[in-house]
């Protein structure tokens, strides 16, 4: 089988999942590399590639010389791009893209500007920004040296055929949504949602109390409860999207399957819990531990100390369901996750364990609400 061939997701994807090496200053290959990487985008029409996509697992990205699709954005000289690192990155675009690897038409969301450092052939530092169309394909192909494929963000996915894609592209052609604003990158961006598959080290650290005069918090504060607005999610700890501070947000919404409401849509800075007891048992999922859902003891209420937007000290109390709840959230921030203190876990989609929970006996069950309670880890 030959070495340097094209990689393709039906074929070979786990090898397309891996996490590409740096490039070693004295790596006799390079130069092989890189001849490679041009003879393949010459001789198929491809303006840029990452250097995995052809068998090289190393850090590589090579650009051609040449005008990029029907976007009307062309470069004067071919680029390698060594080690490269994404250092900044803003601005909202979308274009429908295809790649060599996995064909179908995906619309994307990317950056309208990045700035890269990385090595040139001669191992020379250096930092270039790309914008426009030249931002999109340096960020998809960045992608790819970390695994990540353009469906893996795409918004929509059509298999429109491929001759046909040149007057799909003049219908719905390269977008600029804006030029300044943030740009978080969906899986790789620092604002994410963690989980125990690909973080679970992250996930495990305890997080760090707020500052009051932490500059970047009311950012993320807006950050962790946009991303629950948006996901459906009526609870979650800042560290679970990559915030590793003392922070829970719990959503004015409805709480599970037995339909009760909460008024609380706060936000809790540095909580800590003064009191708690009784005892309930609910099979919980979480959306950083994917399907694994566990059958886990909690208290029945809970009395929490806190800070609020303002840092004025605040004490609360919760109840039952939203007890359980905040316990789970609280466990988040001292990288506790519910199956380590689960008593039985099993793997299921949401709507198997949605229907699981229906079952008579699976429900949220109150053993008692007054018994002592100590927590099996912390």
């Amino acid at each position: 089988m030959n070495k340097y061939r094209l990689r393709t997701m039906e074929e070979d994807e786990k090898y397309l999942r891996q996490t590409s090496k740096d490039v070693e200053k004295n790596d006799s290959n390079l130069k092989e590399y890189i001849y490679v990487l041009k003879d393949y985008c010459d001789n198929n029409e491809v303006f840029a590639m990452a250097s995995v996509q052809l068998g090289i697992p190393f850090k590589i990205i090579y650009l051609k010389n040449a005008e990029l699709d029907n976007t009307g954005s062309s470069t004067n000289e071919e680029l390698v791009l060594i080690n490269p690192e994404i250092i900044e990155e803003r601005g909202k675009t979308y274009y429908w893209e295809s790649c060599e690897c996995e064909k179908v038409l995906a619309k994307v969301y990317r950056p309208y500007y990045v700035k890269v450092r990385y090595l040139s052939q001669n191992f020379e530092e250096k930092i270039t920004e790309f914008e426009g169309m030249y931002a999109t394909v340096i960020s998809h192909e960045y992608d790819h040296l970390f695994g990540i494929i353009h469906t893996d963000i795409a918004d929509e996915i059509t298999d429109y055929p491929f001759e046909d894609r040149k007057e799909f592209r003049k219908k719905y052609g390269y977008t600029v949504i804006s030029k300044t604003c943030e740009y978080n990158h969906p899986i790789r961006g620092k604002y994410r949602l963690r989980t125990i598959a690909t973080d679970e080290a992250y996930l495990r650290q305890v997080s760090k109390d707020v500052n009051p005069n932490d500059p970047d918090l009311e950012k993320e504060i807006k950050i962790l409860s946009d991303f629950c607005a948006q996901n459906e999610v009526f609870a979650m700890a800042a560290v679970q999207i990559g915030i590793p501070k003392k922070i829970v947000y719990l959503k004015n919404t409805k709480l599970d399957m037995h339909d009760k409401t909460t008024n609380k849509g706060i936000i809790l800075i540095n909580p800590e819990i003064v009191e708690e007891k009784g005892e309930t048992l609910y099979w919980e999922s979480c959306a950083s531990c994917l399907n694994n859902m566990g059958k886990v003891r909690r208290p029945y209420f809970v009395k929490v100390r806190y800070l609020d937007k303002d840092f004025n000290q605040k004490y609360d109390t919760f109840e039952g369901e939203s007890a359980t709840i905040f316990s789970h959230e609280y466990d988040h921030l001292f990288g506790i996750l519910h199956i380590d203190i689960a008593e039985e876990i099993l793997n299921m989609e949401q709507e198997e364990r949605k229907k699981y929970r229906e079952q008579d006996g699976n429900g949220y069950i109150i053993i008692s609400k007054t018994k002592k309670y100590k927590h099996p880890l912390r």
